[in-house]
């Protein structure tokens, strides 16, 4: 016989949201493990003690929320949510209350310099070659007119795994997705602007000195708020 699951129920306007906490915990707790298929739906009802109903609405739930993919007749499989699907309910926050943006900018000008200091404390040789690489890609294409955008992006990206916090890069990942669009405005602007800082920002990270190392990201930072605020795209 199958193990029914003792339900949190928390009060909630509906049963399947509880299904949906039961779901999630049961996926923290490690039982649901990503990729995996999940037992039926029979068997999903029956240790939930919910009606088939019920059940489905609480997977369907989980889909919008990109944490279950159902193939059809194959089965309900966790997934691991992408940036797309993390950051959803944010895009339309930015699309209902544009000053958001603005505040975001903000966030990042607070987050990335103590993770450019934390990446100085670790910086290795290897991790300085690939900045160097990454730097050098900027440098080409800026003399040859093209834009920067991607390769900041994989620039701040490899700062942020330097500094080697799984956490933090997630949280990184999601508000430079958020800010994608805003980047193409900012390094439009001036890419040779962009190269110079970057180099101080590569220089302090390299030579281990965590402070200059948040100086630089702070300054180049500030920088990049203010030509938002001149196109009139941050407050």
């Amino acid at each position: 016989m199958v193990s029914k699951i003792e339900p949190v129920r928390r009060k909630r306007t509906k049963l399947h949201d509880s299904v949906v906490d039961d779901m999630l915990r049961l996926i923290r707790q490690g039982e649901f493990k990503w990729g995996e298929r999940l037992p039926t739906e029979p068997e999903l009802s029956e240790r939930f003690d919910v009606s088939r109903g019920t059940l489905r609405a609480a997977i369907q739930e989980l889909v919008r929320l990109g944490l279950l993919e159902v193939r059809q007749g194959d089965g309900t499989y966790l997934r691991s949510p992408d940036n797309e699907t993390l950051t959803q309910p944010f895009q339309a926050m930015l699309a209902s209350e544009p000053f958001l943006a603005s505040e975001l900018v903000q966030l990042r000008r607070l987050l990335e310099p103590e993770i450019a200091s934390l990446a100085a404390k670790k910086c290795t040789s290897k991790n300085a070659a690939t900045l160097r690489s990454l730097l050098e890609e900027q440098r080409q294409r800026t003399q040859k007119g093209e834009t920067l955008a991607a390769q900041d992006l994989a620039f701040h990206h490899e700062i942020a795994r330097i500094a080697d916090n799984h956490l933090i890069r997630k949280i990184l990942t999601m508000l430079h997705h958020l800010l994608n669009d805003l980047r193409y405005e900012a390094y439009a602007s001036d890419e040779a602007t962009t190269v110079k800082q970057h180099q101080k920002i590569l220089d302090a990270v390299v030579k281990n000195d965590s402070d200059k190392a948040r100086q630089a990201m702070l300054t180049h930072l500030e920088w990049v708020e203010n030509v938002l605020k001149k196109r009139g795209i941050a407050q």
